[in-house]
């Protein structure tokens, strides 16, 4: 795991973002910054960027970018225990205790990448997202987690996926064509609405789980999210008392 830490460096998350995509324009065609060379964690004065690579932070995907890289003003301290725990968890099949893990640090997206060809060479081309310099004061940090709530054609697949062996589906399978059918809705745009969860990819012909995912029908919401920490179970667990 990569770790950047900077001392006295950026007064602010919107000039540390700033200075990183200075830094990639000063440095373009050149090698050693390809995405699997972007730090896991980049720490200056309180400010961050994390690499959103699902380890465990994610950012927006559009069309064929993937997102890399997301800037916060959380606690350094917790972004760099959550991702030493992930890491930790996966390599060693253990559990830490997450708790009920209903909070989440708000990530502003900052950059995507796709892969590309220049002059027969193969590498990466990267885009900026762009804010304007006020949505960076007073940002709240943190916000309480929620699930989602997506349409039933979506909830149906999640749900038949959590319960495939696989957790995956063949796009000529019989129950997924049960669904498209039920719901009248085309593949291309199921594919769209269950991509946009974060909760499932494709591959292949096929829809895939990208996490453990908790789901359920509350107050007539069809809502799912990710359980890899127990955090949906967590979430409708207190929910029902509070009620």
């Amino acid at each position: 795991m990569r770790i950047i830490l900077g001392y006295n460096g950026f007064s602010s998350e919107f000039g540390l973002r700033n200075s990183f995509e200075k830094i990639l324009d000063e440095h373009l065609g050149q090698k050693g910054f390809a995405v699997r060379n972007i730090p896991q964690l980049i720490v200056s004065n309180g400010f961050s960027l994390v690499k959103t690579n699902g380890l465990p932070y994610m950012s927006e995907v559009s069309g064929n970018e993937w997102g890399i890289l997301a800037s916060s003003n959380a606690n350094p301290i917790y972004l760099l225990l959550e991702m030493l725990f992930t890491k930790i968890e996966i390599l060693y099949d253990v559990t830490f205790p997450w708790g009920e893990d209903l909070r989440e640090e708000n990530l502003a997206h900052f950059l995507s990448a796709k892969p590309s060809k220049s002059d027969g060479l193969l590498g990466w081309s990267y885009s900026i997202k762009k804010f304007n310099e006020g949505l960076f004061k007073d940002r709240v940090a943190y916000s309480d987690w929620q699930p989602l709530e997506v349409c039933e054609a979506v909830y149906r697949l999640i749900e038949l996926l959590s319960t495939s062996s696989l957790s995956s589906i063949d796009y000529d399978d019989t129950r997924l064509a049960n669904i498209l059918n039920q719901y009248k809705i085309p593949l291309n745009e199921l594919e769209r609405l269950a991509t946009a969860t974060r909760l499932v990819a494709t591959r292949h012909k096929q829809f895939i789980l990208s996490t453990l995912v908790g789901f359920d029908v509350y107050d007539s919401k069809f809502l799912v999210g990710s359980n890899v920490s127990g955090r949906f179970d967590s979430w409708l667990e207190r929910t029902q008392k509070s009620a």
